[in-house]
């Protein structure tokens, strides 16, 4: 197999795990599950760091490609991919204030910041149309114009 034929694959593969992890996200916001002690949205954020994984990954791949070809560096410019993804990862230090008994108390922590959610989504997206349009992506038939994708009932 080229270099090529395995760079196909691995996207394919990325981009099939991103889709899966999107519909993932999507069925946890429908249906939030509490983790037993009072937490709401615990499922929603292990669906969410899952999904922010796999999106990075797509935009790893898939952003030299993208950028090399007339039609799609200009959407992914515009789409401003680059700057969403600095923000996934980036360290910030909170400060918070209280008073206990009438003692000012500062507490300061570090906390790793993730992209949101719904940007996630979008972004997700506007990766599906720039790999279908560099050939990426399940295969259409021709003949019905439908998508060749397995739908599970």
């Amino acid at each position: 197999m080229s270099d090529q034929g395995a760079f196909a694959d691995d996207l394919e593969d990325a981009l099939s795990r991103m889709h899966t992890r999107r519909d993932e996200l999507r069925q946890a916001m429908l249906f939030p599950q509490s983790d037993g002690d009072g937490h709401d949205g615990v499922r929603n954020t292990a669906q969410h760091l899952r999904l922010e994984q796999s999106v990075l990954l797509v935009i790893d791949l898939l952003r030299p490609v993208a950028l090399a070809e007339d039609t799609t560096a200009d959407k992914w410019e515009d789409s401003k991919i680059d700057h969403v993804t600095a923000l996934a990862g980036r360290q910030e230090k909170v400060t918070t204030f209280s008073s206990k008994h009438g003692v000012a108390q500062q507490e300061t922590e570090t906390r790793v910041n993730h992209i949101d959610p719904d940007t996630l989504v979008t972004v997700s997206r506007v990766l599906d149309e720039l790999a279908y349009t560099l050939g990426f992506g399940p295969e259409t038939n021709v003949e019905s114009g439908s998508w060749d994708v397995q739908v599970e009932t």
